[in-house]
């Protein structure tokens, strides 16, 4: 049989939602790929930015160079996860590793690139939102290293998991919010 780039829509309509695990299984292989190119981005930012010339009243060229290479390293998730799911695969690395794909919820077609940044967008803000809860919730209970880090663990993952485990569809607040859902590639 011939390789299909792209699902067909009623494919898509028809294909299972995968066990949350899944899920979770293919962000943690999208973050071993990305988090690292944002580390080296940050590193090389930070070179940049230390070693241009203080005594110079203007803004140094090394100095706009790091500020563009933070920009360019804080939105790399970003744009990875929305060139990704608008592509034939219609999925990340991870996903794809995991035999899962995503399609607007309603018709079962591709993201266009419009909607896979939209998606994109707000599974960062759904990420970070659930960081700042976490650490005010830390903050609240006890200000240790420690709490902080299960606290946003925990705010994290109740605003992901919570909708995709209570919902049959699995369909988490990004999902819903972007008018997405994540299935089982039927490829």
């Amino acid at each position: 049989a011939a390789r299909r780039d792209r699902i067909p829509a009623e494919d898509a309509l028809a294909a299972g939602s995968p066990p949350v695990i899944a899920r979770i299984a293919a962000i943690s292989v999208d973050g071993v790929l990305v988090i690292p190119t944002q580390i080296v981005g940050f590193i090389i930012a930070g070179t940049l930015i230390l070693s241009a010339d203080e005594s110079d009243a203007s803004l140094g060229l090394d100095a706009i160079i790091g500020g563009l290479v933070v920009l360019a390293a804080a939105l790399a998730p970003t744009i990875y996860t929305t060139l990704a799911h608008a592509s034939t695969w219609q999925a990340t690395v991870g996903k794809r590793a995991m035999r899962l794909a995503v399609a607007e919820a309603d018709s079962g077609r591709a993201l266009t690139l419009g909607r896979s940044f939209v998606r994109a967008v707000l599974f960062v803000a759904t990420v970070y939102a659930g960081g700042a809860i976490g650490a005010i919730a830390a903050l609240l209970i006890g200000d240790t290293p420690t709490a902080l880090f299960v606290m946003i663990l925990l705010a994290i993952a109740g605003l992901f998991l919570v909708p995709a485990v209570a919902r049959p569809d699995g369909r988490c607040i990004h999902d819903l919010m972007a008018g997405t859902r994540v299935l089982d590639d039927p490829r």
